[in-house]
Order: C-alpha cells, then sequence, then structure tokens
C-alpha cells in the first residue's frame, strides 16, 4: 500500500470516525428521547380514551338502573303479572311498556331494543315485535339481571352484523324482583369515537381486546395479537414490540370493570420518521464533507511525499554507487532535516567507500602476500601434499608430490586425482569424499600408494574438506606421511607387548604363589610360636624351678620376639584377607567413647614405662556402628605408634569430634614427625619410616578397616613438631 494511500485513509479515519461516533450518540439519544415523548402521548391518549369509555359504559349501567325504576314501568309490570294475558289491561300495560321502550330508545339513543323479561325469562314486551315470546331463561344476562344490574360480553348481532351489548337490570317492587329489564346496545357509536385514529399519525391504532383476546372494535372476530403477551393479566403496559411483523410502540390500559384492554399503537419507523429524514442529510452531509477531507488530503499528502519520494530515488542513487547525489532541501521541518542528513549520510559514504576502496587494495596485497607465503610453505613442506576440487582434479601438488610420484606438477594440474595417484584405495573412487560425505569432518587413513621408482609405501593419509562462505565442500586436501619406521616400531611395539603380557601373567602366578605361601607359613607358624611362648612364660614363672637373672633376662627376650613375631604373623594374615576381599566385619552398635577409654587404659603401662603423658578429649555417651575389634586394632595401631615415636617427657593426645552423621577420631603427638616424603606413602604396605623397628604393614591395614567401615583416614606431621593421625568413622554403616 502506498504511503499517500495511507496516509490519506489515516487523515479521513482521524477526520470521520470522531463525527460518526458523535453522530451515533446524537441519533440514539434523539431517537430515545422521541420514543419517550411517543410514549409519553400514546399513554395520554389511551388514559384518555379509557376513562371516556369507562365513563360512557357507566352512563348505560346508569340509564338502564333509570328505566328499570320509573314508576310506569313498575306499574305496568305488575298488572302484567297479575292480569289475564288476553284482557284490555293487560294488552294497555304492554302498549304503555312498549312506548315507554320507544320513548327511551329515542331519548339515549345509544340502545337499539329494549325488551322486558318476566321472572320466568320470557319476552313480553318488546320495541322488537319479532321478539315478544321468546325464551331467554338460559342466557346469562338473564339470571343476572334478576339479581342486579350488569352487562354482556360484546358479540357482533347475527342479523344486524354489529358489535352489540346487553345490559340488564332487575324491575322490583318491594324489595321483590318482579321482571328483568334489558337494554341492547350498538357499539359502533362509541368505537367510532374511541378508536378514532385522529393524533395518532398515518399509522396510529386503537384498539379494544377483551380478556380472551378477541378484538371488540372490530366484526372481525379475534386476533393473534402481542399486545396480549404484553399485557399481562390485568396490568398496564407501555413499551416497544413487534405487531404484525411491524415494529410499534404501544400503550395498554386495562379497564377491570368490563374488563377489556385498551391498546392504543404508532409505528416506530413512523414515530422516528423526522429522525431519519435528518439522518439521510446527515449522512449525504458526511459523504460531502468526505470528499472535500479526500480533495484537501490528496493536497497535503502530494506535499509530504514529494520531499520522501525524492530521498527514495536519492537512496536508489546511493544504493548504486553514486555517492555525489544531494536531494534538494525544500522545507524545514522532520523531513528537511532529515534530507540534510541523508545528504551528510551520502557524501560521508562516498569518503568511506574510497577508505574502504583503499583498504581492500592493501588487504588484497596482504593476502597476495599471505598466498606467496603459504604457497612457499606448501611447496617446501617435506610431506605430499595436494588440493582436488569438487570434481576430483587436481589444483595444487606441491614439491614433495612430484618427488613421491614422479610427475610434474604443471602435468597433474587439471587431471584427475586417481589417474595420477596409483594407489590400492584410488582407482576410479575417492576415499577422503566418501568417508567426508559420512562424517562431514576431516579423516585419515592408511594405504598404499607406488612411488616414483615403482615401489608400495605405506603411507597415512589425512584429508579435510575447503568449504565457501556458506558451507559448501568446493574441493579436498590430502597430506601424506610416509609410515614405514612407523609400521616397524609399531610390529616391534606388538612383540614387546606379548612378552610384557607373559611376564605380567608369570607375575600374577608369582603373587598367587606368594599369597598362598603368607597363608599357609602363617597358619603354621602361629600354632607352634603359641606353643613356644607359652611354654616360655612357663618357665619363667619358675615351674620348673628357680632362674637367675640372665635366664630370666632370656625368657624374657624369647617372649618379647614371640610377640613380635605373632603380631608379624597376624598381620600377614589380615593383608592377605585385605588382598583378597575376605576382610570381613562384624557390625554391632558400640560406644566409641568407652572403647577409646579402655585402650588408652591397655597401654597406660607401655607410656608410663617410656615417660609419655596421655591425655584423652572425648565425650561420653557417644555409640556408632561398627566391628568393635577392628577399631580397637586401629586405635591400638595409632597410639602405640605415637608413643613409640614420642620422647620422655612428651605427650599423647586423644580426641574424639561428634558431629551429626559420623565421628573423627585424633591421635596427635609431640614426637619426632614424619619427612614429606615419607608422609605420601605412609599408609602404603611394607612402609617404614627411618629408625622404624616395625614390619610396615600396620598403618596399611588400619587404613583398609577405616575404609571397610565407609570412612576415611589421614596424617599430617612436622618434622621435629609431632604428627597428627586422624580418621573419620559413619555412625550407620552401609555395606
Amino acid at each position: 500500500m502506498r504511503l499517500q494511500f495511507r496516509l490519506i485513509l489515516l487523515l479521513v479515519l482521524v477526520s470521520i470516525v470522531p463525527f460518526t461516533i458523535l453522530g451515533y450518540y446524537t441519533y440514539d439519544l434523539s431517537a430515545k428521547s422521541m420514543e419517550r415523548h411517543a410514549t409519553i402521548h400514546l399513554t395520554s391518549v389511551a388514559d384518555t380514551r379509557a376513562d371516556y369509555l369507562d365513563s360512557w359504559l357507566s352512563q348505560r349501567l346508569g340509564d338502564t338502573r333509570v328505566v328499570a325504576g320509573t314508576k310506569s314501568v313498575v306499574d305496568n309490570m305488575r298488572t302484567l303479572r297479575t292480569a289475564d294475558p288476553w284482557g284490555m289491561e293487560y294488552q294497555h300495560a304492554k302498549s304503555e311498556l312498549e312506548a315507554y321502550g320507544y320513548l327511551v330508545k329515542s331519548e339515549y339513543g345509544a340502545f337499539d331494543e329494549i325488551f322486558v323479561l318476566d321472572t320466568n325469562g320470557t319476552i313480553i314486551a318488546s320495541t322488537d315485535k319479532t321478539h315478544i315470546g321468546d325464551d331467554k331463561s338460559t342466557r346469562e344476562y338473564y339470571r343476572e339481571g334478576l339479581i342486579d344490574t350488569c352487562m354482556t360480553n360484546v358479540y357482533v348481532s347475527p342479523v344486524l352484523r354489529i358489535p352489540t351489548m346487553l345490559v340488564s337490570t332487575p324491575i322490583s317492587y318491594n324489595n321483590q324482583t318482579i321482571g328483568v329489564l334489558v337494554g341492547r346496545i350498538n357499539m359502533s357509536t362509541i368505537y367510532s369515537t374511541v378508536c378514532d385514529r385522529r393524533g395518532l399519525g398515518e399509522t396510529g391504532n386503537v384498539f379494544l381486546i377483551d380478556e380472551d383476546g378477541r378484538l371488540l372494535s372490530s366484526i372481525s372476530g379475534s386476533m393473534d395479537l402481542d399486545a396480549i403477551v404484553y399485557c399481562g393479566a390485568g396490568r398496564d403496559y407501555t413499551g416497544i414490540y413487534v405487531h404484525d411483523g411491524e415494529v410499534v410502540i404501544g400503550s395498554h390500559v386495562w379497564m377491570p370493570e368490563p374488563g377489556w384492554y385498551l391498546i392504543v399503537e404508532q409505528d416506530h419507523d413512523e414515530i422516528l420518521s423526522a429522525l431519519h429524514t435528518l439522518l439521510t442529510r446527515a449522512i449525504a452531509v458526511t459523504f460531502g464533507v468526505i470528499i472535500v477531507i479526500v480533495f484537501f488530503s490528496i493536497l497535503a499528502t502530494k506535499q509530504i511525499i514529494k520531499p520522501i519520494r525524492q530521498l527514495y530515488d536519492g537512496a536508489n542513487a546511493v544504493a548504486a554507487g553514486d555517492y555525489s547525489v544531494q536531494v534538494p532541501v525544500v522545507t524545514d521541518d522532520e523531513i528537511g532535516r532529515l534530507t540534510s542528513r541523508f545528504n551528510k549520510m551520502a557524501s560521508e559514504l562516498g569518503e568511506t567507500h574510497k577508505k574502504l576502496e583503499n583498504q581492500i587494495d592493501l588487504v588484497n596485497r596482504d593476502l597476495e602476500r599471505e598466498r606467496r607465503k603459504l604457497e612457499s610453505v606448501l611447496q617446501s613442506m617435506p610431506d605430499p601434499l595436494f588440493a582436488i576440487d569438487s570434481d576430483m582434479k587436481i589444483m595444487m601438488f606441491n614439491r614433495a608430490c612430484e618427488e613421491f610420484t614422479g610427475v610434474a606438477a604443471d602435468d597433474a594440474i587439471g587431471r584427475l586425482c586417481h589417474d595420477v595417484v596409483i594407489g590400492d584405495t584410488c582407482e576410479g573412487r575417492c576415499p577422503l569424499r566418501e568417508s567426508i560425505d559420512s562424517c562431514a569432518e576431516g579423516v585419515c587413513w592408511e594405504m598404499h600408494v607406488t612411488d616414483s621408482s615403482g615401489r608400495s609405501i605405506p603411507i597415512m593419509t589425512c584429508g579435510a574438506p575447503m568449504r565457501d562462505a556458506d558451507g559448501n565442500i568446493t574441493g579436498y586436501v590430502e597430506v601424506w606421511r610416509d609410515v614405514t619406521e612407523l609400521k616397524q616400531a609399531a610390529d616391534a611395539m606388538k612383540k614387546a607387548n606379548v612378552k610384557l603380557a607373559i611376564a605380567n601373567k608369570e607375575l600374577k602366578e608369582l603373587d598367587k604363589l606368594k599369597t598362598d605361601f603368607m597363608n599357609i607359613a602363617s597358619h603354621e607358624l602361629r600354632t607352634p610360636l603359641t606353643s613356644i611362648r607359652g611354654f616360655a612364660e612357663f618357665v619363667a614363672d619358675g615351674a620348673l624351678g628357680e632362674l637367675n637373672e640372665k635366664q630370666k633376662d632370656a625368657l624374657s627376650k624369647v617372649v618379647s620376639n614371640s610377640d613380635r613375631l605373632l603380631r608379624l604373623i597376624n598381620n600377614l594374615l589380615d593383608m592377605s584377607k585385605i588382598r583378597s576381599g575376605k576382610l570381613e566385619l562384624n557390625l554391632t552398635e558400640l560406644s566409641i567413647s568407652a572403647l577409646i577409654a579402655d585402650v588408652v587404659s591397655d597401654i597406660q603401662l607401655l607410656s608410663e614405662e617410656r615417660g609419655v603423658t596421655c591425655i584423652v578429649d572425648v565425650p561420653e555417651g557417644v555409640t556408632i556402628t561398627g566391628d568393635r575389634d577392628r577399631i580397637e586394632q586401629v586405635l591400638v595401631n595409632l597410639v602405640n605408634n605415637a608413643i613409640k615415636f614420642t620422647p620422655k617427657g612428651g605427650t599423647v593426645s586423644i580426641s574424639l569430634v561428634e558431629y551429626d552423621d559420623c565421628v573423627r577420631i585424633y591421635v596427635r603427638d609431640t614426637g619426632i614427625g614424619i619427612s614429606p616424603d615419607d608422609l605420601a606413602h605412609i599408609f602404603e604396605e611394607f612402609w617404614q619410616v627411618e629408625k622404624s623397628k616395625g614390619t610396615g604393614l600396620g598403618l596399611m591395614i588400619s587404613a583398609n578397616i577405616v575404609r571397610e567401615h565407609g570412612g576415611a583416614i589421614w596424617a599430617t606431621s612436622n618434622v621435629g613438631a609431632g604428627s597428627t593421625f586422624g580418621f573419620m568413622l559413619p555412625k550407620a554403616v552401609e555395606l
């Protein structure tokens, strides 16, 4: 959509939309006001005519009562009741009644017929001779007329074809009904007055409807009127509704005494006709205004669009490379400032373009220099290298390729690679392209290529794709490497690996033999060693006689070395179990606080002999799950080591820190310390620190016991400042 058209459309919308909204609300308010005034007018007409009709009916009822109560009517009625129907007295009374009826009919004008019924319901006198003698005893107006004044519903006379209503009243003498006086009323006279359409326009109508929905103001019988629906049971109604397919404004007045509705209606369109005429004129004016607005919008937008089009033409010129273009500045508004800025930008672009051309020239020179440098590097490479395009034709062939294949670069370039390179995988296909098509990256593979002397040389070929800026493959680069020596080295390494595997198998067998020997030796040595130790203690206790000091000292050394040897055997057995994965834990809930106290108590004598003070900082009541004997073994080993390496006068402290899910136990001494080299291997098997007389198995076994419990063990030390061994045990062990 062109900008000028959009601007014109915008101006028209901005002008017309508020006007349309204002017109709509004005029309709506005017329509509601006219509807309200029409409703008031119709209601007034309906009320006035209903009151008039009600008054007229009341007068007719009163007229009937007056006539029935006159002395002449009562006296003549008495005579008719008692006289001989064939006698002169009877005929005279009848004539007087009929004459009086004619007089009443003429005087009041509303009655078409006056007739008198006796108490048996027979017409005995009437202004219409044809009705004398008719039996009306079954008629409602007779039965109700014996009691009080009443009127019937309006009906259409079958003879005269006019709307008719009967009014009856009793003829009484001394509070006794002696007959019924009935007046037949022609309703056409009152209908012409009540249903007059004057003041209701061309479409106004007045209807009388009884409570059964019959149309009383017409001889057509009944009508299916929506008015009946709106009125409800005995209620007035005023509003807008649809009648006979037309929207009307109507006012319905309920007349309770006769049980009628008086309905006044007028077409809604006629009521609003003046407003519709005004609306038509307003629409015509609106179209005229739109035409004027469009005309002036075209003139205004031309002034706006012209400099924009000039800018557009200038932008096209700049896009085509004409940076000297200058758009005329014809206004001082935003478009004028934009034009000035555009002219300045075009000049700056021209200068920038010149600078870029100079820079591009410099870059091209640098690229050419780098290309030559790269070509020099590629040509000087010791490994053969060549490049092929997407059609597998050689584009570049370095000197190493020339020397290897015996083909000159000028002869190779432009030929298919498999016509130049003779190899066991090059006949009519390119493994490089096939591999890259499957994996999209560079690949390497081994192949045999025939060199210039005709020998088949094993080479390792590595290739990669060359891609353009869009990532499309434009060619491939391949580099060869002679792997003859590498394959020879690989064969030698393969043979060495075979020998190493054989040696490793022999070592495993030797290690198994060593483990079996240790198990057997430990079990076989433990029994006689236990006997030797027991016999030595037996002799040392004097069971075979008194011993001198030398003998006691000798036996003491036997017992001491037996204990040492027994510990060594136990350590060897534990190490064997650890290696075979058969170290089992007997888990129970134990008091770690009590266990530490027992261990300290057992070694108290040793610490006193060495002059070392033991300090215990352990809270009471701390319990964990673990193997009591194994944990005691760890504690004894750590505390014994601490006492062993602490000089006289030093201290050894044992402390425990409890956490939510674990405990940490620390054994600290003020001994000689451990060097960093020894500390790195302190938990390895058979590792002994300097001046140590142990087996080198205690700490290794302790570490494995702690790990089997799911814990950890560590050590820190400074030479000459003592050592700290700590380990962590979880409160609940998960096997």
